[in-house]
Order: structure tokens, then sequence, then C-alpha cells
């Protein structure tokens, strides 16, 4: 059986059009505070990961610990 794992989800996006920069701010209330949070990102560019440890999944997906910056070309 499938049980919730969060309680709350919101999301909010800004754009900064004097840099061309989308800042996105999620907020995740998880049931169980243990439970590991994961951002996933899907592109059509080539996305730069600007920091963190790049780990290779599979063909085209990679994992990117500590990551707080990435652009997308």
């Amino acid at each position: 059986m499938n049980h919730p794992k969060v309680q709350s989800v919101s999301r909010e996006l800004l754009y900064l059009r004097a840099i061309d920069t989308a800042v996105v701010f999620d907020r995740v209330s998880s049931l169980d505070p243990a439970f590991r949070k994961t951002w996933l990102l899907h592109s059509l560019g080539e996305l730069e990961v600007l920091d963190g440890k790049e780990t290779k999944i599979d063909e085209g997906e990679f994992r990117y610990t500590g990551a707080t910056r990435a652009v997308i070309r």
C-alpha cells in the first residue's frame, strides 16, 4: 500500500528580467522529517551545474549532490 509522504507542497517562481534568471523556491512539509527530499529537473537545453558533485545514473541522467546553481543553455 502506498502511504502519503508529504503534508503539503508549494512552489514559487520569480523571474528576474534584468539578469534573465528564474528562481524556484519549493516548500515541502513531510509527514516524516527523515524523508529525503530531492528535486527533479528536466531540460530541453544543455544543463550546466555550477556546483555540487555529479554522479551518472544512466544515459542522459545525472544526480548532483549538494548542487545549488545551474544554467540551462
